[in-house]
Parts: structure tokens; C-alpha cells; sequence
């Protein structure tokens, strides 16, 4: 969970991976300057789930509706998509098209394809 701030983020000379080189890719197509995490009470504030428990699939419960979703466009593209269940240890496989075009509009979200 990100939350924004003011200051400006500066990506790095060199990426230490490709996952960080996308975050960064991120910020800036988002026009987001700088992000930080969120503390866990702020993360189960603006969620309704605990850390490691994060899922798209919390978007239904009331404590998310200020938060935007975000998805990157070959994510998707693809047949299914897999996330956490709400909790830890579980995981649910939905068609991405389901999640996409049911769930999310059925939670009142729009989501941002970047």
C-alpha cells in the first residue's frame, strides 16, 4: 500500500532490478511524485486487510472506497489473474475478464490500465 506525498521521488542512476525500474516507469505515467509506504494500521484502515493479505478483491468492502486501482495493461490482457483470498495463506484464480468487467464495476471502482 502507497500512500502520496509532496516530495519528489528521484529514481535512481541505475535500477537494481526490472520490478524497481517499473515502479519508477510507474510514478511517472501516473504523474505521482513521490509515494511511501503506508504503515500496517493505515494499510488495514484503507483496506480492510492486513499486510501480505493486500488483494484487489478487497475493492467490495466499504473501507476501500477512497482507494484507486491501478493495473498494468498486460496484467490485463492475461486469461486469469491470481490473488490473495483476503487473507495470507489463501489464493483465489479469476478470468481476468470477470474481475475486469463483473467485480471491479460490481464494487463501484474504476480501474486505471497503464
Amino acid at each position: 500500500m502507497f500512500k502520496v506525498s509532496e516530495i519528489i521521488t528521484t529514481p535512481p542512476e541505475e535500477f537494481s532490478s526490472e520490478l524497481q525500474r517499473k515502479v519508477y516507469e510507474t510514478f511517472e505515467a501516473l504523474g505521482i511524485p513521490r509515494v511511501s509506504f503506508a504503515p500496517a494500521d493505515k494499510l488495514l484502515e484503507l483496506t480492510g486487510v492486513l499486510v501480505g493479505a493486500t488483494t484487489i478483491l478487497s475493492a467490495i468492502l466499504p473501507e476501500c472506497s477512497k482507494v484507486h486501482l491501478i493495473m498494468d495493461k498486460d496484467i490485463a490482457g492475461s486469461e486469469m489473474f491470481a490473488c490473495t483470498d483476503g487473507t495470507a495463506t489463501c489464493f483465489v484464480k479469476i478470468k481476468t475478464e470477470d474481475l475486469l468487467g463483473k467485480y471491479i464495476p460490481s464494487t463501484g471502482h474504476k480501474i486505471t490500465l497503464i
